[in-house]
């Protein structure tokens, strides 16, 4: 919860794709962490110095989902849909977040358990790497724009050099 009052905090000033890309990539880094842990484990090397590694990982995967990919994605929902779709394009955002979130937690022990950790965790990687390659070239910044100025971003409309009066 403190890292979400942080991003909270911070959002205006550093920018929502900026604090995006950061945390998608820690959380990257995270869950290749675990992965490469646990495939130490499972091939029967000695990790017994390496006891801190899967706590450490989980809590900065924590830490990195409160300060970014946790509360922006809300955010950005208010901001880049038009306000003549913004109801109904929540409304199916929401729901696919919240398939997405069951899917993830009724997946996560059978893949363990048929697949092993580290293979559960480097799919997971993947996916988070794909996201964070989504959002470096896909997610608008829109820090300080306006919603007319958001619009013409996302529909291609935007002009070079074009200066704020």
């Amino acid at each position: 919860m403190v890292t979400t009052v942080v991003a909270a905090v911070i959002v205006d000033r550093a920018g929502r794709k900026p604090l995006l890309i950061l945390s998608s990539s820690v959380m990257l880094i995270s869950l290749v962490a675990l992965g490469s842990y646990f495939n130490l484990k499972e091939s029967e090397s000695d990790v017994s110095n390496l006891g801190w590694l899967p706590l450490t990982s989980l809590t900065l995967f924590m830490i990195a989902f409160s300060i970014g990919m946790g509360p922006i994605p809300w955010m950005l929902m208010g901001e880049v849909f038009p306000a003549e779709t913004k109801a109904v394009a929540s409304g199916i955002a929401v729901m696919l977040n919240w398939f997405l979130v069951f899917l993830v937690t009724k997946s996560f022990p059978m893949m363990n358990k048929g697949l092993g950790a580290d293979v559960t965790f480097w799919i997971f990687a993947t996916i988070m790497a794909i996201a964070t390659g989504f959002i470096y070239f896909f997610v608008p910044e829109t820090k300080g724009k306006t919603s007319q100025e958001i619009q013409e971003e996302l529909q291609g409309n935007v002009r070079l050099n074009k200066t704020r009066p």
